[in-house]
C-alpha cells in the first residue's frame, strides 16, 4: 500500500512529497511554497487524507515501515479506548455511589416516619377528652365569675377556643384560682397549643391538690403531643392508684413508651 502511495506521488508531481510532507507538518515551509501546498490539498483528497492521517496518528512521514505505521497507529488507538472505558466506568460507579447513597437516605426517611407515626398514634390511642359532665358539676359555683361559666358552656358545646380565651379571661379576674389553670389546660390540648397546655397544667397540678392526678395524666398527655417522651415518662410515674383514675391508662402508656 506503501508502495502505491509513493508511485502515485511520484508520478503526479502536483502531489506532496514525503519531505514537502515533513516540513508542511513541521511549519518549515516558506510561505508561498506552504500557499502552494495548501492550494493543492483543496483538490487532491489523497494528499489530504495523508496529510491529516500523519497529523491525527503523530507519525513522522519519515517513517516507511507501514507495520511500524499500524503499531503506532493500533496504540494511539487502544489508548482512546482504554481512557473512554476508564470514564465510563467512573461515571457508572459515581452513579452507583450516589443511588447507594440516595437509598440510605430513603430508608431512613421511612425509618424516622413510621416512627414519628407510631408514637404519634400512641396520642390518639391514649388522649381521651376531659369529661364534660365534670365540667358541669363544677359550673355551679362559678356564678361569681362570668368569664368561667361562660368558658365552661362554651367548652362543653365542643367550641374550645372560644372556651380557652374565656378561661385565659376569667383568670385574670381570679388569678388564685388553680381549678381555671386545669380548665385552660385541658382546652389548650383542644386547640393543639401544647406548649400553653403544659404551663397550664404544670400550675393546676402544683397549686390544686384536688386536681392533682388529673392535671399529671393530661398533662402526660401534652408531653406525648409535643413528642417529649422523657418528660412524658416522667409524669406518668408519678401517678399512683389512689390520686388518680388514670392510673391503669398511665400504666399501659409508660409500658408502650419503655418497648422503644
Amino acid at each position: 500500500m506503501e508502495n502505491e502511495l509513493l508511485h502515485m506521488m511520484e508520478s503526479n508531481r502536483s502531489c506532496l512529497t514525503r519531505e514537502e510532507t515533513a516540513d508542511y507538518l513541521q511549519n518549515k515551509l516558506s510561505e508561498e511554497k506552504r500557499y502552494n501546498i495548501e492550494h493543492h490539498l483543496l483538490d487532491c483528497e489523497l494528499c489530504e487524507s495523508a496529510l491529516q492521517g500523519y497529523a491525527a496518528a503523530n507519525i513522522s512521514p519519515a517513517v516507511t515501515d507501514i507495520d511500524a505505521i499500524r503499531k503506532q497507529m493500533s496504540k494511539a488507538n487502544k489508548t482512546q479506548k482504554a481512557e473512554v472505558k476508564s470514564a465510563k466506568i467512573k461515571k457508572v460507579s459515581s452513579r452507583f455511589n450516589w443511588l447507594a447513597v440516595a437509598a440510605v437516605f430513603a430508608l431512613c426517611a421511612a425509618a424516622a416516619w413510621l416512627y414519628s407515626n407510631k408514637e404519634s398514634n400512641l396520642y390518639a390511642d391514649f388522649y381521651q377528652p376531659y369529661d364534660k359532665n365534670l365540667l358541669a358539676t363544677r359550673a355551679a359555683s362559678t356564678t361569681e365569675n362570668e368569664a368561667l361559666t361562660k368558658g365552661l358552656d362554651a367548652y362543653q358545646v365542643g367550641n374550645f377556643e372560644e372556651s380557652l380565651l374565656l378561661f385565659e379571661e376569667a383568670k385574670l379576674k381570679d388569678p388564685e384560682n388553680s381549678n381555671i389553670a386545669l380548665y385552660a389546660g385541658m382546652a389548650s390540648l383542644e386547640t393543639g397549643a401544647y406548649d400553653k397546655s403544659t404551663e397550664w397544667l404544670a400550675e393546676a397540678r402544683i397549686n390544686q391538690p384536688s386536681a392533682y392526678g388529673t392535671a399529671t395524666w393530661y398533662l402526660a398527655m401534652a408531653h406525648l403531643a409535643k413528642k417529649d417522651f422523657p418528660a412524658c415518662r416522667n409524669m406518668l410515674k408519678q401517678l399512683t392508684p389512689d390520686d388518680s383514675p388514670y392510673y391503669e391508662q398511665a400504666q399501659a402508656l409508660f409500658n408502650k413508651l419503655e418497648e422503644k
